[in-house]
């Protein structure tokens, strides 16, 4: 009886394909933290962490929908700080979890499957900015096209002078367009 506790088993350990933490960090750098928490909630799920890979997926959905409600002026310079932040984040986290992990063989998954794969990530945002896209006019703090809507609807009714007062709202938010700036002008010419 002792012998046979002895001898190995006859069961081969299961095998787990994961992207390095170098992988995912190469991948983030390159195509963005939406790659990024793709391919590490992929491992997480892998790895039987599924909260973890949850609890990401809907932290980059907020962290995506925060960078595209910031004005113009800081969206890009906090995306790219994100971007930075989080590479360093999942490379650290990654290489702790993967190194927890005992009764499997690990294998290094392809590179190029990663690439692949975070492609996957870049939908996930375009779902995205297609909601955001289509709520934004509904909402005055989201921008100047709820204005700009607005003023089209007085403009409609004959109402110039509201019409006048709703693009100005919008020129005030985004004096940077043109659109807005020549709809105000003619609108001066009526009232």
């Amino acid at each position: 009886v002792m012998i046979e506790n002895l001898q190995p088993s006859a069961e081969p350990m299961p095998t787990i394909k994961l992207w390095t933490p170098n992988t995912i960090g190469v991948l983030t750098f390159l195509t963005g933290f939406p790659s990024g928490i793709t391919l590490a909630s992929i491992n997480w799920f892998k790895m039987g962490m599924k909260a973890k890979a949850i609890a990401h997926i809907l932290g980059g959905i907020i962290g995506i929908a925060i960078v595209m409600l910031l004005p113009d002026r800081f969206d890009r310079g906090f995306a790219l700080l994100v971007n930075f932040g989080f590479l360093a984040y999942i490379r650290q986290l990654m290489n702790s979890d993967i190194s927890k992990i005992t009764g499997n063989n690990i294998q290094n998954a392809h590179w190029f499957s990663g690439f692949l794969t975070s492609l996957a990530g870049w939908g996930v945002f375009a779902l995205i900015i297609i909601v955001v896209s289509f709520l934004s006019p509904l909402s005055p703090a989201d921008g100047p096209y709820y204005y700009i809507e607005q003023g089209d609807k007085y403009f409609e009714k004959g109402d110039f002078n509201q019409a006048v007062i709703e693009y100005s709202r919008a020129i005030e938010l985004d004096p940077r367009s043109e659109e807005h700036t020549s709809e105000l002008q003619s609108l001066a010419y009526l009232v």
